[in-house]
């Protein structure tokens, strides 16, 4: 999915093909330098379980050879150079043998500035998320706090839902690449990636490769099967105080305010994968991708 596609878009005039695929072309080209030192985690997949069955090591699937230093995984952090994305961190992650095959995008939204509520010094008020599901089961869910009917204050994250399939009644959406046929047929250009697209793309992570590549085999590090990547991965975003978002949101998450007012987190939400953006009121943008074993993260 380009980078274009997940919404940064400055406003859009009208919805043709040019001006999408013109904007498109201005977010790219507005996306930082990357620091490969510092925001960019790749990692390889080792032996592992994913749905209860035993998974072996990317170097020893067939026809792979036994010493390769080829990634099957990739986390970014990505800063779009403009005014409406200034200081905004989008993290980007994706990589095969993860728990799950799914594309998500997550906004994460920053939280209020005042809080109505006590709050214990350690105490967390969770914050609202918006997600866009794109693969499996489209739609989209939001994620916010509400106050549980009762005298106490009592807040829980609840959790609306859309699915296009249930809400429409259909069977089977059309696949992406159904979309992308229907569409060349029809001589509609909208989705199709333009060339100065893919230039512009690939200067983003060119230096990702060529860092990587000098650096020993050893060095690379590895994650088991059937885990969301290396623990690399995991402190891209702990530095910055967020952490990856992954599943739909637990049953039974609450935040309770007894008497007298305090404020306890008795359980959390996990979201599915994403990339992060703060700029006014959102905080984060998260994005991620699970491939089929069948091809690898980079190349």
């Amino acid at each position: 999915m380009p980078p274009g596609s997940s919404g940064i878009w400055s406003r859009i005039t009208s919805y043709n093909s040019l001006a999408l695929r013109n904007e498109t072309a201005k977010v790219l080209q507005a996306i930082r330098p990357l620091d490969v030192q510092d925001d960019c985690v790749v990692g390889q997949y080792g032996r592992g379980t994913i749905e209860g069955h035993d998974v072996r090591a990317y170097r020893e699937e067939e026809h792979v050879a036994a010493e390769t230093t080829t990634p099957t995984f990739a986390a970014l952090k990505l800063t779009v150079d403009n005014w409406r994305w200034a200081r905004v961190p989008f993290y980007v992650r994706t990589g095969k043998r993860l728990p799950q095959k799914r594309t998500d995008i997550t906004i994460q939204f920053k939280p209020t500035p005042h809080v109505m509520f006590p709050l214990d010094p350690s105490g967390q008020v969770p914050c609202n998320s918006l997600t866009f599901r794109l693969q499996p089961n489209e739609g989209m869910q939001y994620t916010f706090l509400a106050k549980q009917p009762g005298p106490d204050i009592c807040l829980r994250p609840v959790t609306m839902r859309f699915r296009y399939d249930l809400t429409f009644g259909i069977e089977r959406p059309p696949s992406a690449y159904e979309w992308l046929l229907h569409d060349a047929m029809q001589g509609h250009q909208t989705l199709f990636a333009r060339s100065d697209w893919i230039d512009d793309a690939w200067a983003i992570v060119d230096p990702v490769i060529p860092y990587w590549d000098a650096k020993p085999g050893p060095e690379l590090p590895l994650y088991p099967a059937g885990t969301w990547g290396p623990q690399a991965a995991q402190a891209l975003l702990t530095r910055d105080g967020r952490t990856w978002h992954a599943g739909e949101v637990t049953a039974g998450a609450s935040v309770s305010v007894p008497s007298p007012p305090r404020l306890v987190l008795e359980g959390g939400t996990r979201v599915a994968v994403r990339a992060t953006h703060a700029a006014r009121r959102r905080d984060v943008l998260l994005v991620q991708s699970d491939l089929s074993p069948a091809r690898t993260a980079i190349r």
